[in-house]
């Protein structure tokens, strides 16, 4: 088994969000058809130019063609984006939620451990804040990495249902966290 990691200046996944630099929607379908095509397991992506830390998982398997899609951002070591209050509220839940995400500034690690019971070295990422303690991590087993040509459908028609419906209960999320923050 290989890892295979793929690194991009701006966010792959968050195609959600308008407030942030991502790929283009025709770009991104065209990277996962790429994926979909070469059947390669063990692929985890990384980015970064956000201005904070994130680590995402792809919420629709049949686009992907795995069960388990993981990008991790990490940006910000000279400022970030703590300066911008109120950014989590409007960061849809639909490829991350709140613990994994951290506005300070920060920096990744990647780590390949070997456990007792593997041979296969488990990924482990690490986001760090300056003094260089561990405030965000997630270790990804290769085992979880496996891609899946039986349920890949890469252009997948309810994705975009699905992607706005989180918007939509992200948006009603803050503004009912704004009307108990009123009282």
């Amino acid at each position: 088994p290989i890892y295979t990691l793929i690194v991009s200046g701006t966010q792959f996944f968050p195609d959600d969000r308008s407030i942030l630099d991502n790929w283009y929607t025709d770009s991104l379908n065209r990277f996962f058809k790429m994926i979909a095509e070469a059947q390669r397991s063990g692929i985890v992506l990384v980015s970064g130019d956000v201005h904070y830390a994130e680590i995402l998982t792809h919420p629709c398997p049949e686009r992907v063609g795995y069960r388990n899609f993981y990008e991790v951002s990490s940006s910000g070591m000279t400022h970030s984006a703590t300066e911008a209050k109120g950014i989590d509220y409007v960061i849809p839940n639909t490829y991350s939620s709140h613990k994994d995400r951290y506005f300070g500034r920060n920096f990744g690690m990647l780590k390949f451990e070997i456990t007792d019971d593997n041979e296969v070295p488990d990924l482990v990422w690490e986001i760090r804040n300056l003094e260089g303690e561990i405030v965000l991590e997630r270790r990804i087993k290769y085992r979880d990495l496996v891609f899946d040509p039986k349920i890949v459908k890469t252009h997948s028609k309810s994705w975009t249902a699905y992607k706005w419906k989180n918007v939509i209960e992200k948006k009603a999320e803050h503004v009912g966290e704004k009307i108990k923050d009123t009282f």
